[in-house]
């Protein structure tokens, strides 16, 4: 009967992460149809954003890109799509301290960049390591 059992939870692993697999594929799936009914890259951002939240049972996120300035190849985070405020704000008022101080330079596609990297962004870009945590404010 251990053969049996250890059977039943290796098959229940794998009908997991295959379900999983298919709720990634229906985030991207609405991601994609998002950009291309309403031409909105934006858009896309924050219903993939939305999903993805969803999946890892986060309340704070954000999608981003690393760019680099044109004239000094300086290292920079152009965000385009994060939580809302009021998430962050609930999280920890010093995320959301944080945002509603760079949305001030948010561009008309609703994106917007951050030069300043002494942060724990700017920690994350310098290394290329990921920091994950549970308490943002530790």
């Amino acid at each position: 009967t251990s053969d049996n059992s250890s059977n039943s939870s290796s098959n229940n692993s794998k009908s997991g992460s295959h379900t999983h697999k298919l709720q990634m594929l229906d985030v991207i799936s609405q991601a994609q149809r998002e950009f291309l009914q309403r031409e909105s890259l934006s858009g896309a951002f924050d219903c993939l954003l939305t999903g993805l939240l969803s999946l890892t049972q986060s309340e704070l996120g954000f999608i981003g890109e690393v760019m680099h300035q044109p004239d000094t190849n300086e290292m920079y985070l152009q965000i385009h799509s994060r939580a809302s405020l009021e998430t962050m704000a609930a999280a920890d008022p010093s995320v959301q301290q944080f945002f509603a101080q760079q949305q001030q330079q948010q561009d008309q596609d609703n994106t917007f960049n951050l030069y300043n990297l002494d942060s724990l962004f700017g920690h994350c870009l310098r290394t290329k390591q990921p920091i994950i945590s549970n308490d943002v404010s530790s």
